[in-house]
């Protein structure tokens, strides 16, 4: 793992953590079989960027296209080719000796090929590319429940289970980096907290991140307390959702009927501080809007909690029977695809991105043996998470300020570069975004949801189930489609 972190450090340092390297380094790298985890690779028309993780630091590592190609890391790194197939959908980026060149967003439907590309011109007409042979599909929409072609399953009788499972994806993508493109970064905020319906909070704090990163500003500990209540709130928020999705799923309508009142009174406790009920639209660069509201409201959840996290626990064992041994995701699978969050964590990976935050106890954070992998380990851990959130609230409320103007770093590389990387822990897991900036507009931006790196993983973890296991799955892995193709 040192010689592959010194030959990305050997490059050109462009910002604080990126490095560009010459085709001969990148080549290197490509035949070295990189030990650090890979969190994501994109492209735009002039390079290609790899982001690892340095003990669980960020480091980029970037190259020259080369008449449009470039050495695919897929060769060793068997999770980069994801990303790799993403990248040759938008922007036409080659890489050579991948282990797959097959689109995997680009179904046939998009009205421009290589859209994300200068390079770009109109599709020809035609109709999508039919989905992977099903003798019985089953359909799910973004939110991962049943509905809409985004799956086909290649299915033997319903009664000895799946034989196998092919992804249609492509039917849920947005272009998220694109449309960021030429936005100040205030004007992008609404867009940002419409990302996804589990992180309103979540994915503005680690695009906010990377901005301030870019500007080469740090914020005062207050305004990161102040990010880290509206955090947990919005973790127990959605793995309320999660757990009622289960719930269902599994049959279990008592515990599922409890989830949803219960997230139903917490989005109560928060308007009746006269915050929105989702906590949408308080978080962008430098700020959070009515932080002056945030002690009283981390109180009166953390009071409120423990009531509800005790009916929960009584009503869980009722599931157990159901869920456990269910969608197992075993611990050496999680680490080789970076699998973080909830999920990463029940399955043994221990990486948890608030143990680089202010308030947290590392002792809250800990799985505490909740990681057996499969659906009943998920679950159980939600229970642990939201009363680990609790424990937090009540710890941030005290000693709390409203703090003072952005504090200024001295970081000359990223000021004068303008591009910065940010991350959050969120519900569902770690959320990364890269933002370069030029004339204090967006002009490339690339985004990791916790969802993306599961999509490889899928047709494991759904081997062998039938519906109504499929759907238990799902919902203890927390995936959303429209998440995994931003």
């Amino acid at each position: 793992m040192r010689h592959e972190i010194s030959l990305i450090r050997s490059g050109e340092r462009v910002a604080a953590r990126h490095f560009r390297l010459d085709e001969e380094t990148w080549r290197t790298l490509c035949e070295t079989a990189p030990g650090l985890p890979l969190l994501g690779l994109w492209c735009d028309d002039d390079a290609v960027f790899a982001l690892f993780l340095e003990a669980d630091r960020p480091l980029l590592a970037s190259t020259a296209l080369i008449g449009g190609r470039y050495h695919a890391l897929s060769a060793v790194i068997a999770p980069a080719a994801l990303h790799e197939r993403i990248a040759q959908d938008l922007w036409g980026a080659e890489p050579m000796n991948a282990r797959d060149v097959s689109s995997l967003f680009d179904i046939g439907t998009w009205r421009a090929t290589w859209p994300a590309s200068a390079r770009s011109v109109p599709a020809q007409a035609g109709a999508p590319a039919a989905p992977p042979d099903a003798s019985r599909p089953i359909a799910f929409p973004p939110d991962g429940a049943i509905g809409a072609p985004l799956m086909a399953l290649q299915a033997r009788p319903w009664s000895t289970g799946l034989a196998g499972m092919a992804i249609g994806s492509g039917y849920a993508h947005r272009g998220i980096g694109s449309l960021l493109r030429g936005r100040a970064p205030d004007e992008a905020m609404r867009l940002i907290g419409r990302v996804s319906g589990a992180a309103y909070v979540a994915h503005p704090l680690a695009f906010s991140r990377a901005v301030e990163r870019a500007r080469g500003q740090a914020v005062s500990p207050a305004l990161q307390r102040a990010r880290a209540i509206l955090g947990e709130i919005e973790r127990i928020s959605a793995h309320l959702y999660d757990l009622g999705r289960t719930a269902r799923a599994a049959n279990a309508p008592l515990f599922a009927a409890h989830t949803e009142q219960a997230r139903e009174t917490l989005a109560g406790i928060c308007t009746a501080h006269d915050l929105p009920r989702r906590l949408t639209d308080l978080v962008a660069p430098y700020s959070v809007r009515h932080a002056d509201r945030l002690v009283g409201l981390a109180r009166s959840v953390a009071d409120w909690a423990p009531g509800m996290l005790a009916t929960l626990e009584g009503l869980l064992p009722t599931m157990k029977a159901r869920l456990v041994g269910v969608g197992r995701l075993a611990s050496e699978r999680a680490y080789a695809f970076g699998i973080g969050g909830l999920v990463g964590r029940a399955s043994g990976r221990g990486f948890d991105l608030r143990r680089f935050e202010t308030g947290f106890d590392p002792r809250v954070l800990s799985p505490g043996g909740l990681t057996g992998g499969d659906a009943w380990a998920r679950t159980a851990l939600r229970l642990r998470e939201i009363d680990g959130a609790r424990q937090s609230l009540g710890g941030m409320a005290e000693g709390f300020d409203t703090g003072g103007p952005p504090e200024s770093r001295d970081d000359a590389a990223a000021s004068e570069f303008r591009e910065g990387i940010g991350f959050a822990e969120g519900a569902r897991g770690d959320i990364w975004y890269w933002v370069r900036l030029r004339e204090g507009k967006v002009d490339a931006a690339w985004v990791r949801d916790p969802a993306l790196p599961l999509l490889p993983l899928l047709p494991e973890l759904l081997r062998g189930g039938d519906p109504e296991t499929i759907a238990i799955v799902l919902a203890s892995l927390g995936w959303s489609m429209s998440g995994a193709e931003l």
